[in-house]
């Protein structure tokens, strides 16, 4: 009898699943590889996260870096330096944004294999940050330091997804010889569509050669030795402008003994891992300026540029603006202590679209601390981050008004507008910004005859989704619109 082929490919698979107990198998073709991990080399494991990021988790001796011909027969520092404490200074009632923990095994890391890359051109995927148009706003020091720490306030800035620009909240150090001729180290978060794929906050650490900026494991400069945290990683939640505050920890510091530069993050002191003292040209043992604030880097800064932190001015305080607080720098003793302020100062490069305030006052709850921030290139339009009321954009209004009101209802935080269109698809109000528009196409598509009928059908529709939405979510309807809205865009 001849055997069916069939029967024996099924029996074959049956087999397959039971014996890897019914895990996924996939295959991980060129296409599918954007993790920067050579397909030759063995991954140990694979780890999906809440979100959908993909981290494949490495031996540790096989990492990037150790690629790097300058540090090609590098011994990796596997003792944490113990003579710097790391540990935050203060507790807070502001709450930590978290990063999705990873555990990967004993002697491996997580590298992000991010495949919402996959199908972007491969200079975009590989290609580090150049010396592109830049603003910044913050505070800055100048003097010897030998590290800092500090607590960054999360927001999720406005980039645009088909721009190459980026928006970091971030701090720095860097040994400057002269503009263009410089070491540096930073961490902090991004918002950066075209390296990461969307316009989400996330966690990067970056070294800086000259003009060149190098994020996370890019250019194999990055020696990482948690197997728990993973660079790239999203950041969540993030702050809300009026809203619910987040923030996150890091300090960065030279390590006395070995001269290598670490960086830790959150409240758990997690040790992340070190820029070898090889790779630097300068700042092998000190440096002598940081940055702690915002800067918007890409090639349309100055035409068309992206929010920084909240984007609102810094003048707006605790709440609207973002800050970075509890700055300190680390002295030649080993010691954090406030910077002196005879050396330190607010910075702004573009007082159009970017502010920035600077306080030195070591004995509040926020110690040294900056706020800073701004609209950028949506200077001149309506913010939809600001949530605050309902414009209502229709002709012949009346019974809209009395229908919206009841929909409102409830709700004290928000306020409406009901405005008639003349000609113009959508006025602006002088009324708080808005957080639902209702253009007057909408509407008037379902009219027939100047019959307002169908429009009021409409506002009833419209009435009842959110009622829906707010008996699933038991929040306020028109912040989870808008909060739709914004991610969308």
């Amino acid at each position: 009898m001849k055997e069916n082929p069939s029967i024996s490919v099924t029996i074959l698979l049956a087999y397959l699943i039971l014996a890897i107990g019914g895990k996924e198998v996939k295959c991980v073709g060129r296409e599918d590889n954007a993790s920067g991990v050579p397909l030759n080399q063995k991954v140990n494991k694979t780890i999906l996260v809440d979100g959908g990021d993909v981290y494949d988790c490495i031996d540790l001796n096989l990492q990037p870096a150790l690629s790097h011909p300058l540090i090609k027969d590098h011994k990796i520092q596997a003792t944490f330096p113990l003579s710097i404490s790391t540990k935050s200074p203060s507790m807070d009632v502001i709450p930590q944004a978290q990063l999705a923990l990873i555990e990967c095994p004993t002697g491996t890391i997580p590298i992000l294999r991010n495949n919402r890359r996959v199908h972007m051109p491969v200079e975009t995927i590989d290609k580090v940050i150049t010396n592109e148009e830049h603003e910044v706003a913050g505070v800055e020091y100048f003097d010897v330091l030998y590290g800092t720490r500090a607590k960054i306030n999360i927001y999720n800035p406005m980039v645009k997804n088909n721009s190459k620009d980026l928006s970091a909240s971030w701090i720095q150090i860097n040994k400057i010889i002269k503009a263009g001729v410089a070491d540096g180290i930073g961490a902090g978060s991004l918002v950066y569509p075209s390296y990461s794929g969307d316009n989400l906050a996330r966690f990067h650490v970056a070294w800086v050669d000259g003009l060149k900026t190098c994020p996370d494991h890019d250019c194999g400069a990055f020696v990482q030795v948690s197997s728990s945290v993973g660079l790239g990683g999203r950041l969540k939640p993030v702050s809300v402008y009026k809203g619910p505050q987040y923030m996150i920890y890091v300090p960065i510091f030279k390590d006395p003994m070995t001269r290598h530069w670490w960086v830790a993050y959150g409240p758990q002191n997690i040790h992340i891992g070190y820029w070898p003292r090889e790779i630097f040209h300068f700042m092998k043992d000190e440096c002598n300026y940081a940055l702690w604030g915002g800067y918007i880097q890409g090639p349309t800064v100055s035409s068309d540029s992206p929010q920084m932190g909240s984007g609102h001015f810094a003048s707006e305080g605790l709440g609207k603006a973002a800050f970075v607080r509890n700055i300190e720098i680390l002295n030649k003793e080993n010691k954090y202590v406030i910077p002196d302020d005879r050396k330190f100062g607010y910075v702004a490069t573009n007082l159009s679209k970017y502010t920035a305030m600077g306080y030195v006052d070591g004995y509040s709850h926020f110690g040294v601390h900056t706020y800073y921030g701004g609209p950028g290139g949506f200077v001149n339009r309506k913010s939809l981050m600001d949530v605050n009321c309902i414009i209502v954009n229709l002709i012949g209004a009346g019974a809209v008004e009395r229908t919206v009101t009841g929909v409102l209802q409830g709700y004290e935080d928000s306020e409406f507008v009901v405005m008639e269109a003349d000609t113009e698809p959508i006025k602006i109000s002088p009324s708080p910004c808005c957080s639902l528009i209702i253009t007057s196409p909408s509407p008037n598509s379902l009219m027939m005859h100047g019959n307002n009928n169908r429009k009021i059908m409409l506002v009833c529709i419209i009435m009842h989704t959110m009622e829906i939405i707010h008996l699933l979510n038991n929040a306020n309807p028109i912040q989870i619109i808008i909060d739709a809205i914004i991610n969308w865009y």
